[in-house]
């Protein structure tokens, strides 16, 4: 997790803060990029200007009060978790280029910069020399000029590299005690680095399995929604045959009484003519059973208008 240090503005700044120039403050930021980090702002105006710069991303800055340098690494809680670990191990490298600072600290809010807290964590006012002035240390001036000289040339920290702790004069103003240089554990920014991967991954697994999952609920529906339509269509077929049979039936059957109704009334209109003529209207033979007799006879009958007559020989009556 590298990052892109190149932009000689940084470095232009970063002198002329320690070089005591009017430039006392910068703020260095991605730019819409993922690594390479680049100078947004300077100004000479302290840490109330350096404040109403910050804006709600990650921002890298580097700040003079009296005598002392603060390097902060400013993280907006809007910041998600997979940038605030690379932001994290990002500024490992921002110490390495600027390596004269007393102390370090992250903050979330522009209110964890407040006066009293950054010069709390300078410690400024502390273990000064009385009647000493807050003058420009010039022989630290010089070797920190020397030192960005030596290390400008393509430079692209990866690493931290630990402060010189500088062995000022009495002169200088600044106190004998150590530099402190707080710097974020490489091993854990690493792993909280990986674990929001992890998490991320988990995430993506999980929404993946949701989708996945919801897929399958989408297809289910669909197949009972095309199993219903066809039961559906399959029963409105059936009710439609019914009623085609039922008016088939019907239709057959009115046929049926018509051509009943028809056949009567010939037959009557046969046997009104029949009458008339005084014609027979059917002949044949038939089988009887005398009560008398146990028996079937076969007889000749002949039928009239308005009688029926019976002949054991065809002609004679019985």
């Amino acid at each position: 997790m590298s990052c892109n240090l190149q932009d000689p503005k940084i470095l232009e700044a970063y002198s002329e803060i320690i070089d005591y120039e009017p430039t006392d403050w910068l703020i260095l930021g991605y730019n819409d990029t993922r690594d390479v980090i680049s100078l947004y702002d300077k100004g000479t105006n302290g840490l109330s200007e350096f404040r109403d710069h910050l804006r709600e991303e990650v921002l890298f800055g580097f700040l003079r009060l009296d005598d002392r340098f603060i390097l902060i690494t400013y993280i907006s809680e809007q910041v998600s978790g997979v940038r605030r670990a690379r932001a994290l191990v990002h500024g490992r490298a921002v110490a390495t280029l600027m390596p004269v600072h007393n102390a370090q600290m992250t903050a979330t809010l522009p209110s964890e910069l407040s006066d009293t807290n950054i010069y709390t964590k300078l410690k400024v006012g502390e273990n000064r020399v009385p009647g000493k002035s807050n003058s420009r240390p010039q022989s630290m001036s010089k070797r920190n000029s020397m030192r960005i000289q030596s290390g400008a040339a393509g430079f692209t920290p990866s690493s931290p590299v630990p402060s010189e702790n500088a062995q000022p004069s009495p002169e200088s103003g600044i106190s004998e005690e150590p530099e402190i240089i707080e710097h974020e554990d490489a091993t854990q920014a690493e792993e909280r680095y990986q674990e929001e991967l992890k998490q991320q991954q988990e995430e993506r697994e999980r929404q993946e399995q949701l989708l996945e999952e919801e897929r399958i609920r989408h297809e289910q529906e669909e197949e009972e929604k095309r199993a219903f339509a066809l039961a559906e269509e399959q029963k409105r077929q059936e009710i439609e045959e019914q009623e085609r049979k039922a008016a088939q039936e019907e239709a057959e059957k009115r046929a049926r009484e018509e051509e009943a109704k028809r056949a009567q009334a010939a037959l009557k209109r046969q046997l009104e003519e029949a009458e008339r003529n005084g014609n027979t209207l059917l002949t044949g033979y038939v089988s009887v059973l005398n009560e008398n007799c146990p028996f079937w006879k076969r007889r000749f009958f002949s039928i009239g208008s308005s009688n029926m007559l019976l002949y054991r020989v065809e002609g004679v009556r019985t």
